[in-house]
């Protein structure tokens, strides 16, 4: 094997380098400028020309030589101030040791020679190269080495960006000896906002020895396909190549102070079982957290080094300290950290240690908030469940075409939190725990850990800047609202004015409650403190928690009271909270002066932790008004329980039509066009596009040869899905907007090529199409699918729609029969596509309508059973939906089964369970009538069951009161 060459270039070299730059700088800087001045002259004017000056200048600069050659000069002044500004902002980022920025007005290739040019200057001041054992060559190691030693990892096993693997390389002779730790280079993998700057400076002690670590691994692939080119561009995720000297930062240091013991010695647990099956490479690259090409909302903090070894056997991060199967008793004050998995290797988390502990990495919104993923976990769930909520009392309306894109539920933060844990099970937000939540709260991130809170613990106190104490206290609070049921905990904010100043224009919902002073919020806790005591009396238990803990189907909820410092009441809120900490009273304190308080600075980092809490150089989850009031909002929505739906006419008389009138509203029509118009396109063609989308269900791509299973990506079939979604064409910069929400700017021109190319060159290929031919039409900058050549079921299926508008009665019920059979499933099934969410839900509505629709013309025909199939689709359509299953039910009255009735009853009341919820008292009123259980009903369903003729339709009964 041919040894690779020295990374560290010798000192005759450096020097010749770093003169040669200097001499290009200076030539360029300096010698430009100057030959400008001599040559063509000062390019300022020495005094304010006139009108008359100006226009001859105007006149002549096309002509005349001279103004030729001022006007290249011009253009030198300007490439010239291009040049000095990215000289001035690479000369200061190697000064502050720092990525350079990206200048806004400067070229690329202007960053790009001053970087080389500055770059060969630094290498003057390098010291010495290291010449000892440890200097090894880093090139010997092939790719293939390193998936050796990852594919020995447990198939479970997870990536931190902090975990760094030991790469062996094979000797020539292929043995099986191992090699010298000594001398084995070391791999690292990049984490968001690292450069090879701070990597050498971390990794290497030298932030000057970044030349090594880029000739190293410059021309390696990647992962993503990418090889490094460029020392100023380096991607999260790629895995770098460091020397054998290289200090991760995994190792945790040896002089760290331990934290103070606790009272209590956390119990052993079995080891973790390992998997049978090692992971392929490509596993192994995969990050809890980390982000995604399709989803770069969630990240993790920089390396850094972990916290010290805790007492009682517990080392974070120690992959031989013993596993705690619960986490050890908090601290005083209530605030903890929670240590990696022991079983599992260094910066790696099981999954029972995610159970047990909420916080994990951070999820930063649009508006510059920063919450945990477990929060965002806990409010995707409560966004799922509140569709559902929203499902349960949707009325059933006239069908109409269209398509409604709108979100009423989620704004911007929650969409995010959504994209960041799009699986999130809304029973989560909607069942009890069946113990009491939250037990820990997430309260920020420290040295890659969750940092998290016991709120049962103790008061918190909150100090700093009043914005930055306001901040820090709305993400105390989204954290403790989302993850805990009303019986688990409740909020009570202590005035109106702090809760419009901290929470906007947010309403109380179970779970928050707001006083309109701070008396008023201490008498009412202090009420309610004595009664717990008085519950805690009757029933023999010490506290809080040997009441919950003696009998689970108790519930005395944590209050949490939220108060500004008000020294005149301080004697009396310690008073309330000293006793109250026993039945569940606590508070969060803003603004508290005193010296156990939490001091955060302007970006929400702890500075001083305070006597009681260990929370030094922790990073805070902060949330601004909207973000906090978009949030709550939909945790508001999750919790709208006691909606009732509008009183309903339950009369069984013998001649009334079960598919009234009054059940069906014109809502679509009160949608705003702009929003809810789909102009399907129209093929010029006779013979049928050859490329066939189905997008609702599972997605899926045929062509003449069949489906089209390989060669097309991810995205690429993303946006494929959003053009037919939006037929009558997007912006390039919309579309790019909504699948890439949070790209790096100055890498997404480069990903949305690739993607379009990717999509137009598989449907050519695969539908056998010209290389000419073009699936996605592009006019300017407006891209729109080629209906000529695509065809969609869901354009099919708003085409029916639109003909079940018509007078004719047999037209319009063949047409809605065909939207009823085209929809196989919920649009895009299986793939969390955040964008298509709202259109999802609007589309299932409309296809109910459509199914209630038809069974109104099924039952004016006389064909009650068709009438009956057709409303048995919908409710499989649709479930939840109450208003719906009424309609059925009394349908089946009419037709004679009562059991159907009971069948349908108790289908809605099984399916309603999920979300916790029991029937409308108008649905069992109904359901009641229906079996007779009134006087006079049960002849009239025994009539009904006889005759099973339909009655006329209402409007051909004058006389009939709701025909007037």
């Amino acid at each position: 094997m041919t040894p690779p060459p020295d990374p560290y270039p010798p000192l005759p070299a450096r020097l010749a380098a770093g003169l040669a730059g200097l001499a290009g700088l200076l030539a360029l800087l300096v010698g430009v400028p100057v030959a400008l001045w001599v040559f063509v002259g000062w390019p300022l004017p020495d005094h304010l020309p006139s009108a008359a000056e100006l226009v001859q200048a105007v006149r002549e600069l096309p002509v005349t030589g001279t103004g030729l050659l001022k006007t290249l000069a011009v253009v030198c002044w300007i490439a010239w101030a291009q040049l000095a500004a990215a000289t001035l902002a690479e000369t200061t980022a190697q000064l502050r040791a720092a990525p350079t920025p990206r200048l806004p007005l400067v070229p690329g290739a202007s960053q790009a020679v001053a970087a080389r040019l500055v770059g060969a200057v630094a290498l003057l001041t390098l010291p010495p190269a290291p010449r000892t054992a440890a200097a090894l060559p880093l090139a010997g190691p092939a790719p293939a080495a390193a998936h050796q030693t990852l594919a020995a990892q447990p198939a479970d096993t997870v990536l931190e960006p902090d975990t760094a693997l030991t790469v062996t390389a094979p000797t020539p002779a292929q043995t099986v000896a191992a090699a010298d730790p000594a001398t084995e280079p070391k791999t690292y993998l990049v984490a968001p906002r690292d450069d090879l700057w701070t990597i050498a400076e971390t990794c290497l002690g030298d932030p000057y020895r970044w030349r090594e670590v880029y000739d190293t691994n410059r021309g390696r692939p990647q992962a993503d396909g990418e090889t490094l080119t460029d020392p100023d561009h380096i991607q999260p995720g790629w895995t770098l190549l460091l020397p054998a000297d290289a200090t991760l930062p995994s190792a945790a240091p040896a002089d760290a102070a331990p934290p103070a013991p606790t009272d209590q010695t956390p119990p052993e647990s079995e080891p973790a079982a390992q998997p049978d099956d090692p992971p392929s490479p490509a596993d192994t690259t995969a990050q809890p957290g980390r982000p995604r090409a399709d989803n770069p909302t969630v990240e993790l903090p920089p390396p850094t080094q972990p916290a010290a070894p805790r007492a009682q056997g517990q080392v974070e991060g120690n992959p031989t300290a013993p596993a705690d199967e619960h986490p050890p008793a908090a601290p005083a004050g209530g605030i903890r950290t929670e240590a990696a998995e022991p079983a599992a290797p260094a910066g790696m988390r099981s999954a029972e240690e995610a159970d047990r502990d909420p916080a994990g990495p951070v999820v930063r919104l649009p508006e510059g908030g920063l919450i945990t993923l477990s929060v965002a976990t806990a409010v995707s769930a409560c966004l799922a469940a509140a569709r559902l909520l929203a499902r349960r009392r949707s009325p059933l309306r006239t069908p109409a075409a269209g398509l409604d894109r709108r979100d009423p539920l989620a704004g911007a933060a929650a969409r995010a939190a959504r994209r960041a844990a799009p699986e999130a099970d809304q029973t989560a937000a909607l069942h009890p725990s069946g113990t009491p939540r939250p037990a820990v709260l997430a309260a920020g991130i420290r040295d890659g850990q969750p940092v998290t809170i016991d709120p049962a613990a103790g008061p918190i106190r909150l100090a700093g800047p009043a914005p930055a104490v306001d901040a820090a206290a709305r993400g105390l609070l989204v954290a403790y609202l989302s993850v805990a049921h009303p019986l688990d905990a409740t909020v009570t904010i202590a005035g109106t004015a702090l809760a419009d100043r901290l929470l906007g224009d947010s309403d109380p919902f179970p779970g928050l409650t707001t006083a309109a002073t701070l008396s008023q919020a201490l008498a009412a806790a202090e009420v309610e403190l004595l009664t717990r005591i008085r519950l805690l009396d009757l029933d023999g238990h010490t506290d809080r928690a040997a009441l919950l803990a003696a009998d689970t189907r108790e519930t005395m909820p944590l209050l949490l009271l939220v108060i500004d410092h008000d020294p005149a009441s301080r004697q009396r809120l310690d008073t309330l909270l000293s006793i109250g900490r026993r039945v569940g009273i606590t508070a969060l304190l803003l603004g508290d002066p005193t010296a156990d308080a939490t001091t955060i600075d302007q970006a929400g980092v702890v500075a001083d932790p305070g006597a009681r809490y260990h929370l030094a150089a922790a990073t805070l989850t902060t949330l601004s008004a909207g973000e906090a009031a978009d949030l709550l909002g939909v945790v508001a929505a999750a919790r709208a329980t006691s909606t009732h739906a509008p009183p309903l006419d339950t009369s069984t008389d013998a001649d009334d039509d079960p598919v009234r009138d009054e059940d069906l509203s014109d809502e679509h029509t009160a949608i705003p066009d702009d929003l809810a118009a789909f102009a399907v396109p129209a093929a010029t063609g006779d013979t049928d596009p050859p490329i066939q989308v189905t997008l609702l269900g599972a997605p899926r791509i045929d062509g003449p040869a069949g489906e089209l299973r390989t060669g097309l990506r991810g995205k690429a079939r993303e946006l494929l899905a959003y053009l037919l979604l939006h037929p009558e064409g997007v912006t390039v910069d919309t579309a790019r907007d909504v699948l890439w929400p949070d790209a790096d700017p100055d890498r997404i021109d480069g990903i949305w090529r690739t993607t379009l190319s990717n999509l137009q060159t598989t449907l050519r290929r695969h539908a056998g199409l010209d290389p000419a031919a073009r699936p996605i039409d592009r006019t300017g900058h407006r891209l729109r699918p080629n209906p000529d050549l695509i065809d969609a079921d869901l354009w099919r299926l708003q085409t029916a729609l639109a003909v079940a508008r018509t007078d004719d009665p047999g037209t319009a019920a063949a047409a809605l029969q065909q939207a009823v059979d085209l929809y196989r499933g919920d649009l895009c099934d299986g793939e969390h596509y955040e964008w298509a969410e709202p259109a999802r839900e609007d589309l299932r509505r409309r296809v109910v309508d459509a199914a209630s629709r038809l069974a109104r013309h099924r039952h004016t025909a006389g064909d009650l059973d068709a009438a009956a199939d057709a409303l048995d689709r919908a409710a499989a359509i649709d479930p939840y939906n109450e208003p719906l299953h009424q309609q059925l039910m009394r349908l089946h009255a009419q037709r004679g089964h009562p059991e159907a009735v009971t069948a349908t009853y108790q289908r809605l009341t099984g399916r309603l369970a999920e979300l916790d919820l029991d029937p409308d008292p108008s649905t069992e009123q109904l359901h009641r009538e229906l079996l007779g259980h009134r006087p006079g009903t049960a002849p009239a369903l025994r009539e009904h069951a006889r005759r099973l003729t339909p009655a006329r339709p209402v409007a051909q009964r004058p006389n009939h009161p709701r025909a007037s």
